[in-house]
């Protein structure tokens, strides 16, 4: 499976064993047209690739949708 994911201005409090952690929330699909959120904490790229078009993701974020919207600031793991 697959999932074509895009960031969100949405960042939410993940709370785990460890702590709580950011989260950013991106929206998205599947190849078979599910929709799906996801909670990302981490994102690593090797400095010697060309990250100016995840630079410009990062920093021009649409709002999230309304049912995203609706999720608690907060969540425990």
């Amino acid at each position: 499976m697959k999932i074509h994911i895009q960031p969100t201005s949405r960042i939410i409090t993940v709370e785990g064993s460890n702590g709580a952690v950011p989260a950013r929330v991106w929206e998205g699909h599947t190849d078979n047209g599910i929709e799906v959120t996801v909670l990302v904490t981490r994102i690593a790229a090797l400095r010697e690739q060309d990250l100016s078009e995840l630079d410009r993701a990062l920093t021009e974020m649409p709002p999230p949708s309304v049912h995203t919207d609706a999720w608690p600031a907060r969540l425990i793991l």
